[in-house]
């Protein structure tokens, strides 16, 4: 799903360019790209904008506008995905699909 949309961006892309990028293989920003708006998506579909908590969760946003969860491992030296893992809905058909790690 994320490799489709990344073609889906990039062909949109190109229509919009006189520069056309016809690499056989997406890149890694391309990629990235594509998995952060499918996040973003899932996002806004499934949790309005109510404040900063979730049903007493502490949440934070980071740089790329995604909630993320704040544990109580937040002082210790893992990296940032896992010290503040992505929320995402438990019950949506797409999540259940995905086997992607943030």
């Amino acid at each position: 799903m994320i490799q489709i949309l990344g073609w889906l961006r990039r062909f949109t892309k190109n229509c919009r360019k006189k520069m056309v990028n016809q690499e056989p293989f997406l890149s890694v920003d391309e990629v990235q790209d594509s998995r952060l708006g499918l996040l973003l998506l899932f996002r806004a579909e499934s949790f309005p904008e109510i404040g900063d908590s979730k049903k007493c969760l502490l949440t934070v946003r980071d740089q790329s506008d995604l909630r993320r969860v704040k544990t109580k491992i937040i002082e210790r030296n893992y990296s940032y995905a896992f010290r503040y893992p992505v929320l995402l809905p438990s019950r949506h058909y797409i999540v259940d699909s995905l086997d992607i790690i943030i």
